[in-house]
């Protein structure tokens, strides 16, 4: 732990002699703590859930795709199962979980937007960082049972 606490406090020297130390902009928006609305809760998979992984190929991609792919040692030939040809869950994208779809994330950002606006943002250290984001990284390190946690955009 004496290693990283010296690694800290040079790297913070050093940012401060350079004057590239910079804090984050406190922006306090209005907070309700009304515990009246109806937050849904997630109770089992329903189709949005499926909806943003689940994705068809034509089948022309979907082997230009799988000839991509090394073949397992000894393989001469890919076989395709034709029932599968082109369906396949894809996990790269932002929202492989599909959270931007379930009806509760659609709900909360509406009445967010409703309250607090909406418009482009950034990182923290450029746009400000609000007590929600606060509330947000509490809440992950009490999810996670941790004693902090660190919320990057």
């Amino acid at each position: 732990m004496e290693n990283w606490d010296s690694w800290i406090s040079a790297a913070l020297s050093t940012l401060s002699a350079r004057n590239l130390l910079r804090s984050t902009r406190p922006i306090n928006l209005p907070c309700s703590d009304d515990v009246s609305v109806e937050i849904e809760t997630f109770d089992g998979p329903r189709h949005w859930d499926r909806a943003s992984v689940e994705v068809e190929l034509e089948e022309e991609t979907f082997r230009q795709w799988l000839g991509d792919l090394p073949l397992p040692s000894g393989g001469n030939d890919r076989e395709v199962d034709e029932k599968l040809a082109g369906k396949m869950l894809l996990f790269s994208g932002n929202d492989y979980l599909g959270l931007s779809t379930h009806p509760a994330v659609r709900t909360a950002a509406a009445m967010a937007s409703k309250q607090h606006g909406m418009g482009p943002r950034g990182s923290a250290l450029i746009c400000g960082y609000t007590n929600y984001h606060c509330r947000l990284e509490a809440s992950l390190a009490e999810l996670k049972n941790k004693e902090a946690y660190i919320y990057l955009s």
